[in-house]
């Protein structure tokens, strides 16, 4: 076909991109935030290229893929240092946020007529507070904050 371009990506180059990743990872520690997912990402990758060094067919061809996509999957889980309900959650608002677009709060302006037709309803109770008032609330509810936590190691054992 005149102006067509087929692309395929091998298994290989998605496995060379991981391995890749990990070494950087390994060279830059602090880009970890959650060491174990980061060890379980590093364990599919070794399988994924066990698996394509090893089998070959189609069946193995999609296990392969599917372990490629959970190691990634881990790999942004480890970096993040989100949790999988966290990355869900993530997934979820970026899919409402495209069909939906952007929540952009309504303002309605109040006129003249509203304001003065605007009367308190019998039994409801309406408070009015200055801002000094608020500011004051504010201020007693507010709990201090916590003292900031020391730092923590964040070198990726190699032994």
């Amino acid at each position: 076909m005149e102006g067509t371009v087929e692309v395929h990506i091998s298994a290989a180059l998605i496995n060379a991109a991981l391995v890749a990743f990990t070494f950087v990872c390994v060279i830059f520690p602090h880009l970890i935030k959650h060491k174990a997912q980061f060890y379980t990402a590093v364990a599919l990758t070794i399988s994924c290229v066990l698996l394509d060094a090893v089998f070959w067919g189609y069946f193995f061809h999609v296990i392969i893929a599917v372990v490629q996509v959970s190691t990634i999957l881990v790999f942004i889980l480890a970096a993040g240092g989100l949790s999988a309900r966290d990355l869900a959650g993530e997934f979820t608002n970026a899919y409402e946020v495209i069909r939906r677009g952007e929540d952009k709060p309504v303002v309605i302006p109040i006129t003249k007529k509203q304001e003065a037709t605007d009367q308190p309803e019998e039994g409801r109770v309406v408070y009015e507070a200055t801002p000094e008032d608020i500011r004051k609330a504010q201020e007693q509810t507010t709990p201090p904050p916590a003292p900031p936590k020391p730092p923590h190691d964040t070198s990726l054992p190699l032994s």
